[in-house]
């Protein structure tokens, strides 16, 4: 569902997550269907359904972080809970799991989840006008995702450190 609301294709995507979440939500002893809940509240964020997402969040929370045994997984659930405040303005308790999922991201050595943790960030970051501290994160992220050669994700976040050396330059 994330892949195609990436490609554009937006009503197939919700249709899939949406059925995707309708299959888990009463299975969240298992590991893959709290990946494809915490999947479905960034896709409610990615799509603007605040309500889905909170509603995603509050399920979320009811699985107790230390019933999730993948540490992968749990960064992955401070990533999209971070992404779930920032998205509501609320960007202290944002910072706060935002920096708990690159902690874990760092420790596990996944520079995939670790780069994208650091390019998301850098978007919130940007948000509050910490520019110096978004610029940080982002260029982290590039160079990641340039050791993967992922580059639809390098591209995106070259995009956005031109951005905000542009915006750098204009404060000056």
């Amino acid at each position: 569902a994330n892949i195609l609301v990436k490609l554009g294709e937006v009503e197939d995507s919700l249709r899939f997550g949406n059925w995707s979440y309708n299959m888990i939500k009463d299975h969240l002893n298992s590991e893959t269907c709290q990946s494809v809940l915490i999947n479905y509240l960034v896709l409610m964020l990615d799509t603007g359904d605040i309500s889905k997402a909170e509603e995603a969040k509050e399920l979320l929370d009811s699985v107790k972080e230390r019933e999730l045994g993948d540490r992968l997984l749990k960064g992955e659930r401070s990533r999209g809970i971070g992404l779930f405040f920032a998205k509501k303005r609320e960007f202290d308790r944002s910072t706060e799991h935002m920096d708990r999922a690159l902690d874990i991201h760092k420790n596990l050595q996944v520079p995939f989840q670790l780069g994208l943790t650091y390019f998301q960030y850098g978007l919130i970051l940007f948000q509050e006008m910490k520019v110096e501290e978004a610029m940080s994160n982002l260029k982290e992220a590039s160079k990641l995702f340039k050791s993967i050669n992922a580059i639809y994700y390098l591209n995106r976040v070259s995009s956005k450190i031109r951005e905000l050396t542009f915006i750098q330059e204009g404060l000056r």
